[in-house]
């Protein structure tokens, strides 16, 4: 293997016969090569010739090292350009299994007392410490200044499995869960406002002037000011505003203004409020002449409550993207969570508990189905959408009214020749047209459309003879459990 003599690189260069024993994984070290190496790609090089990509760079001192002690020296290989350091290596390769289980035994009891989900090279007990091998380094567990749950590098949720199995001869409902232990897991702050990226045009925002004619311009994602000589305001309603609660808005200035105001419209309610000014309670909207992103927080007052208005006076010319609000009551920690609610019957999940009276507990929400062989196509929660008469990028319009069950969040499914296919999740509904995301395939024009109900969001329960329930934590401290419930009633016998 070779390398250049003034400028060490991760990649390898190594004749065929040391490149065809190697595959993408393996682990390899050797003299002049750093313990541990993982080989990330084989490539090709000409003449006989093969790049191996390694995710560590070696060391300098360790190659002439190696050549020091008998592993070659400076020569130009065959099929490399330059002056390369060549030298002799003891390649050793070791191939990662896969996935395996660590089993302990413990002397005093004669027996195997453990499994462990992490696979050490070696592992010993000494002076009642445990220590393990891994990829040649040497590892101490159960230290407790360093983060839990987080083995070689890589850190894991803690998990387990519950079946609660009351009155087993009886179908019910299983209506919440809960349990007693540590801290829950908390959500990040939801967003408040649709389109901020303005990747469906203006869908969601609503243009006017002072005068009646629009200030404000959207197009190609982003939102340009200073168009007219009037001031404008853009402005989403439905927003859930709420007066006295605390506020974030993030924002790209894109395109810098030569001056002018770029502000939140009435949304305070004196001057001393965060970046709030004197004049019309409006919370000012910084940096409007430097490009990048910008973030303001405030406090709501009560005008412009339910809503987003931002304003620009006819001075401001700049352009705007990526608009986020969110409020900064929430705040996101880690802790117990449940991934997986199975029934016989039904699936459910439930990302976040809330804490009453010293217990944690919350609502069962149903989980939105990714496979579409497994959608029961007769269930109540599908129905038709029609068929579609045009497609504009992710707009997709019909004849006609849309069906007036359809809501931002259901899953929209495309028909045709009998075969059903995921086009997205709706994002905007407008007239006799629906917006959609990119998370499936652009139906075709003339495809039926049908949808079905977003269960995270319309299920409350699960039934079944019982629920098997998978918890699991993603903090690094450490965590307790110690019960776990649910509010059950009688469906039927």
């Amino acid at each position: 293997m070779s390398h250049s003599p003034t400028e060490f690189f991760s990649t390898l260069i190594a004749p065929g016969v040391t490149a065809s024993a190697l595959t993408v994984g393996d682990i390899i070290s050797g003299p002049g090569i750093p313990g541990g190496s993982r080989v990330l790609s084989i490539n090709y090089l000409g003449n006989g010739q093969y790049g191996v990509e390694i995710d560590q760079t070696p060391v300098e001192a360790d190659v002439y090292a190696a050549i020091t002690n008998g592993h070659g020296g400076y020569s130009t290989p065959s099929g490399a350009s330059g002056t390369k350091i060549a030298f002799g290596t003891s390649l050793q390769i070791l191939r990662p299994s896969g996935p395996s289980t660590t089993v302990s035994f413990k002397e005093n009891v004669k027996g195997w007392v453990s499994f462990k989900t992490f696979v050490p090279e070696n592992a010993l007990s000494l002076a009642n410490n445990y220590y393990s091998l891994y990829e040649g380094k040497f590892y101490q567990h159960y230290v407790e200044t360093v983060d839990r749950n987080n083995f070689y590098g890589v850190g894991y949720n803690s998990s387990v499995n519950v079946l609660l199995n009351d009155l087993p001869g009886t179908i019910k409902t299983f209506n919440t869960i809960n349990y007693e232990g540590s801290q829950s897991k908390t959500l990040p702050s939801p967003e408040l406002i649709i389109n901020g990226d303005f990747s469906s045009g203006s869908d969601g925002w609503k243009l006017t002037g002072g005068s009646g004619s629009e200030q404000w311009i959207i197009s190609s994602g982003v939102a340009q000011g200073g168009v007219s000589p009037n001031y404008g305001y853009m402005a989403q309603s439905n927003v859930n505003i709420v007066e006295g609660r605390k506020y974030q808005i993030t924002y790209d200035i894109v395109v810098a203004s030569t001056g002018g105001q770029f502000i939140l419209a009435n949304h305070t309610t004196v001057a001393s409020t965060l970046n709030s000014s004197s004049a019309n309670n409006n919370v000012n909207l910084i940096n409007e002449t430097v490009v990048g992103t910008h973030t303001v927080e405030w406090i709501q007052g009560p005008g412009s409550v339910g809503k987003i208005r931002l304003w620009n006076d006819a001075a401001f010319d700049g352009s705007v993207s990526n608009i986020s609000v969110k409020e900064l009551t929430f705040t996101e920690k880690n802790g117990w969570f449940a991934t997986n609610i199975t029934t016989d019957k039904q699936k459910g999940s439930l990302s976040e508990f809330i804490e009453k009276e010293g217990k944690w507990f919350n609502y069962i929400k149903g989980v939105v189905e990714l496979d579409v062989s497994l959608i029961d196509f007769s269930a109540f929660n599908l129905q038709g959408i029609g068929v579609i008469s045009s497609i504009n990028g992710l707009i997709l319009s019909f004849n006609g009214s849309i069906n007036v069950s359809l809501q931002v969040g259901d899953v929209v499914y495309s028909q045709f020749n009998q075969v059903v296919t995921k086009a997205g999740i709706v994002t905007f509904i407008k007239n006799n047209s629906i917006t959609i995301d990119n998370s499936g395939t652009i139906p075709n024009t003339s495809d039926f459309a049908l949808f079905a109900k977003n269960d995270v969001v319309n299920t409350s329960s699960l039934l079944g003879y019982y629920a098997d329930v998978k918890f699991e934590n993603n903090s690094t401290n450490k965590i307790e459990l110690f019960s776990i419930g649910s509010e059950v009633s009688e469906s039927s016998k």
